[in-house]
């Protein structure tokens, strides 16, 4: 293109589309019926506060959240939960519950890492992108409604989480 300011429109335009976390302003908490674990805050530990973005791809369908390879939560489109974690590495696992119809015969999920410091509060949002479950940080200044907080959020400069796609089904 020769002429410059039909270059910065178009990039603009372009860069609206970039995929990012939205504001959650009406994400409202899981019920404790799907609050399987890390409910009790733990002395010395870390929280972990999820949002489960809205309008997202297969927004229908639950996704549920294990630390550990334990279930710990289980979240619908434009909910949020709270886990309380120990201080260090954590391992997450996000995938399909298997109590809808959604993609129930793909292998589908994500596998990550991450490290939380003492009194350490994380906020990350959940967002189903291709055939895995992508996950975000968010600032400390988004704004959750009716979201249950332990402490205000410190700001989170980098994002700590790294990753990796889910094995097959049958692989170690």
């Amino acid at each position: 293109m020769k002429n410059p300011i039909a270059l910065a429109c178009a990039a603009a335009l372009l860069g609206a589309c970039a995929s990012a976390p939205q504001q959650p302003l009406n994400a409202r908490p899981v019920p404790a019926d799907r609050l399987l674990a890390y409910q009790d805050p733990i002395e010395g530990g870390a929280t972990l506060v999820l949002v489960r973005q809205p309008g997202d791809r297969d927004s229908e369908c639950f996704i549920i959240v294990s630390v550990g390879g334990t279930p710990a939560a289980v979240l619908a489109e434009a909910e949020t939960a709270e886990l309380h974690l120990p201080a260090g590495r954590q391992k997450l696992e996000l995938g399909r519950t298997g109590i809808d119809d959604c993609n129930k015969d793909k292998n589908f999920g994500s596998t990550m890492g991450g490290s939380f410091a003492a009194g350490e509060v994380q906020r990350v949002a959940l967002k189903i992108e291709r055939a895995t479950i992508d996950m975000q940080n968010l600032p400390s200044t988004t704004a959750v409604v009716d979201a249950p907080m332990a402490e205000a959020a410190k700001p989170v400069e980098k994002p700590k989480w790294e990753t990796e796609a889910a094995p097959k089904a049958g692989t170690p």
